[in-house]
């Protein structure tokens, strides 16, 4: 069975760490002896995780690695050409079977020749370099792990977006918090009851 637990706010990291922290303790992640943290490469996502989830597996979401791709590949191929998408086919299938270091080798070797290229490159090697470890994409099928974040992404537009966007919807900045707290709790299936806090 698939249990899920949601928070969210419109506020800052600040806001927002409380309230993970606490669907931790409820749903008693400290007693898995298997978690994951799929992200989408914010620096502050893998910091929140190492902090409070030190023993969680960290996985870079597949389609926000490949827009990364993609600007590489314009940068060395040019906008639209066919060999930026095979560029990037071949990148994909070498990071979905765990060819990881050798992909990072051959960005480290690429040598652009315009300024803006070699931006790019500065730019992207630092990106894959960070994130090589969260990109075991071979090994994390392999164990039937999510590599792609889409499932999340579309709970958080029925969450916030379909509530707080639609039209004749109207909301306070004040009150919005408020709302999402209900409909987070009201997403969440088999969670604890509901804890208030004032």
């Amino acid at each position: 069975m698939v249990r899920r637990g949601c928070v969210g706010t419109l506020g800052e990291l600040d806001v927002f760490r409380p309230l993970l922290l606490a669907l931790a303790q409820q749903w008693r992640l400290d007693t898995r002896q298997e978690l994951i943290a799929l992200g989408d490469g914010a620096e502050w996502i893998w910091k929140l995780m190492a902090t409070h989830f030190p023993k969680a597996v960290q996985i870079l979401d597949f389609w926000h690695m490949t827009e990364h791709l993609w600007n590489v590949a314009r940068a060395m191929h040019g906008v639209g050409t066919e060999e930026s998408k095979a560029w990037v086919k071949q990148a994909q299938w070498d990071l979905q079977h765990d060819l990881t270091r050798s992909f990072v080798c051959r960005l480290e070797e690429w040598r652009p020749t315009t300024p803006e290229a070699r931006e790019v490159r500065r730019t992207e090697l630092g990106f894959f370099r960070g994130n090589e470890t969260r990109m075991k994409y071979g090994t994390y099928l392999g164990k039937g792990y999510m590599i792609g974040s889409g499932v999340m992404e579309s709970a958080c537009r029925q969450l916030a977006a379909q509530r707080l966007d639609r039209a004749g919807m109207h909301w306070r900045e004040e009150t919005a918090d408020a709302v999402l707290a209900i409909r987070t709790h009201r997403l969440s299936t088999g969670a604890p009851p509901l804890t208030m806090y004032a």
